[in-house]
């Protein structure tokens, strides 16, 4: 029986799992259909989300950018991540580390975009609800001066 080394794990090829392009057992084709559902709904959906608070009035505001950030940081997921995958399962090349190790940088870019914009998002609310509304409009004017401002309530 042949073990792929993971996490100093031995893990039998029968039972291991790509989780970019999915399991062995599952025909070509319909890894494929479900890469291309999966990019085509995402895709879909966060380009409503930018058209969306790009479009409405009300909706564009400072604090949906964060969320605007966030759907690109997916629309990157859908855009490359997932198509990519598409393309190694096509070329049947899923077992190489290269492929592999691009892949993995492009998926652990877009979660790091989606988390840094998330952290940024409560920043502003924290800043927003727990500050005054000078400092909250001084930080959020675009030049800011950090030492010679003063957080507290006043």
């Amino acid at each position: 029986m042949n073990f792929v080394k993971l996490n100093s794990t031995d893990v039998p090829d029968s039972e291991y799992m790509s989780p970019v392009t999915l399991s062995d057992d599952w025909s070509r084709m319909a890894r494929l259909i479900v890469l291309v559902c999966l990019a085509s709904v995402g895709s879909v959906g966060n380009v409503f989300m930018i058209s969306a608070v790009m479009i409405d009035d009300y909706l564009r505001k400072k604090g949906n950018t964060f969320v605007v950030n966030i759907a690109l940081a997916d629309f990157l997921v859908t855009g490359f991540v997932v198509p990519a995958s598409a393309v190694v399962i096509l070329a049947g090349i899923q077992d190489s580390l290269e492929v592999c190790r691009f892949q993995w940088f492009l998926a652990a870019l877009c979660f790091l975009v989606s988390v840094l914009s998330i952290a940024a998002v409560a920043g502003e609310n924290y800043l927003r609800l727990c500050c005054s509304a000078e400092a909250n409009a001084k930080l959020t004017s675009g030049d800011t001066d950090l030492k010679a401002l003063d957080l507290r309530e006043t």
